[in-house]
């Protein structure tokens, strides 16, 4: 899954990176939302990487 998203934003990145350089007449924006989305790939990533053990729930009687 996260592959394909990664196929996704490869392909539809650059487009719409170009489309947000037409909108703002310069390369500010779109290099701050490209940071953006990277900072926020990371977060994700850290977060789906942590050590984390999930304990079985009790069973109710």
């Amino acid at each position: 899954m996260s592959q394909c998203i990664g196929y996704l934003m490869a392909a539809a990145g650059p487009m719409m990176l170009g489309g947000v350089h037409d909108m703002s007449g310069g390369w500010s924006t779109p290099l701050l939302l490209a940071a953006v989305i990277a900072l926020l790939g990371a977060w994700t990533g850290l977060l789906a990487g942590r050590n984390l053990q999930l304990q079985p729930a009790a069973a109710a009687n």
